[in-house]
């Protein structure tokens, strides 16, 4: 049998699922989105071992390694594109949220179309896996009030063949 050998982790559940690792190397800290806090990253010296701790919420989880792990795993891997595709769409309804320091992510469908437009692909909340079913991105929704039905909105694109044909 071959020996492996790792260069990451990927611990669901954030600091809960990674203890050991935030008694060795403490690098826990609270990111201002929403959903996606915490976040746990280490680097291990003895083996050079990354430790990536996500949320424990779903969609928390999701936005995290869409933000964070798999950027830096492609990093990593020596490619060239790391993040998602962004596209500028039109809110196709309100998408009203509450000032709170944060940036808020949430689950889209996007349509195609010039300018493409955008709206909440369920309901939605960090623990709703079902947003996630019909989702073709996230909404990238600024802190403040949130977006007016027409107002242009930044969206990350999770699935660029349905949105931009690629």
């Amino acid at each position: 049998m071959s020996e492996v050998h790792l260069d990451s982790e990927l611990h669901p559940a954030g600091t809960a699922g990674a203890p050991a690792v935030a008694t060795r190397v403490l690098a826990a800290t609270e990111v201002a989105i929403k959903p996606g806090k915490p976040q746990v990253f280490a680097v291990l010296t003895d083996p050079e071992l990354r430790v990536f701790g996500l949320p424990g919420n779903p969609v928390a989880a999701v936005v995290s390694w869409e933000l964070f792990v798999r950027p830096a795993l492609r990093t990593m891997a020596g490619l060239a594109a790391v993040h998602r595709p962004r596209v500028a769409a039109s809110a196709g309804v309100p998408m009203p949220r509450r000032r709170d320091g944060k940036i808020h992510l949430v689950p889209v469908s996007i349509h195609p179309g010039a300018p493409p437009v955008c709206e909440p692909s369920g309901r939605f909340g960090s623990h709703i896996l079902s947003s996630l079913l019909a989702a073709d991105g996230f909404a990238v929704l600024p802190d403040g009030d949130g977006a007016e039905e027409g107002a242009t909105v930044e969206c990350m694109v999770t699935r660029p063949d349905a949105v931009l044909g690629a």
